[in-house]
């Protein structure tokens, strides 16, 4: 084993005071985003309410907005084999072996990386 120098010691502390840090403002913007939810829904139902769909707020230097979006659900592997069952007229065959083919096809990237897990006691 080779000789841990003070250097490697002061990047592993540092390292690790970066990860807490960084463990403590995902929570702080965690709570934030819930805060922010409950606002939000609140002000959409008051919009739609008064019907305000179309009425831009102004706030400091930016306008808030009704609007509606859509979002596609996410692509997985069920949800393709239930399109290729019914594109396939329920042959379940047909559905796994392309499933299958796409699979085997996509790539795959390995990435070295530090982990910090608590320490047993």
């Amino acid at each position: 084993m080779s000789q841990i120098n003070p250097e490697f010691t002061n990047k592993i502390k540092a390292w690790a005071a970066y990860e807490i840090k960084q463990q403590e403002l995902k929570s702080q913007i965690n709570k934030l985003t819930e805060a922010k939810e409950v606002l939000s829904n609140d002000i959409l139902q008051f919009m739609k309410n008064n019907n305000m769909q179309r009425t831009a707020i102004n706030v400091g230097n930016n306008k808030i907005c009704y609007y509606d979006e859509s979002q596609y659900n996410n692509l997985s592997f069920a949800f393709l084999k239930e399109c290729l069952m019914m594109y396939f007229n329920g042959d379940e065959a047909k559905a796994l072996q392309i499933c299958d083919f796409i699979k085997t096809k996509r790539t795959k990237n390995h990435k070295s990386c530090l982990k910090m897990l608590p320490r047993k006691q």
